[in-house]
């Protein structure tokens, strides 16, 4: 199988969107405080402790594509890195949760389109797994009709 080859396979383009929610997830703000005098961004980078779990999903799913040729390997990697990213989404309703008891009053909190980037990367992340486990059904048919 060649490179051309990987590109084809749908679980790469879930992986790819899985990419772009995180690198997203890292430099845009998934809501915004409003106290009195304006508006301040809330960034996952700002947590970096969060920052470095976004990495780690990041780098699982780039290895992950380029292990198209093992396919139970790309397997575990892609459970960890759906493990990571429930972990991600817990943390941050925590972290939202916290952040939401402790505002003084006249602050508001007003949640960005970003904030629904840990759930996304999730469920790609879940794609991305179903077409590994279709892949590897499809390799022990062909192999039983041999």
């Amino acid at each position: 199988m060649n490179a051309f080859a990987m590109i084809q396979r749908i679980q790469t383009l879930h992986l790819l969107f899985v990419l772009i929610f995180t690198l997203i997830a890292l430099f845009f703000p998934p809501f915004l405080l409003y106290p009195d005098g304006g508006a301040v961004e809330y960034h996952f980078a700002d947590l970096h402790h969060m920052n470095l779990l976004v990495w780690a999903i990041f780098g699982l799913s780039l290895v992950a594509i380029f292990l198209f040729k093992n396919r139970k390997m790309q397997m575990k990697l892609l459970r960890l890195a759906s493990l990571f990213t429930l972990g991600w989404i817990v943390w941050f309703a925590a972290e939202l949760l916290m952040l939401n008891s402790s505002l003084e009053p006249g602050t508001s909190l007003d949640p960005e389109l970003s904030a629904l980037l840990p759930v996304l990367t999730l469920f790609a992340l879940l794609l991305a797994v179903r077409g590994v486990r279709r892949d590897e059904e499809l390799v022990r048919s062909a192999d039983r009709l041999r």
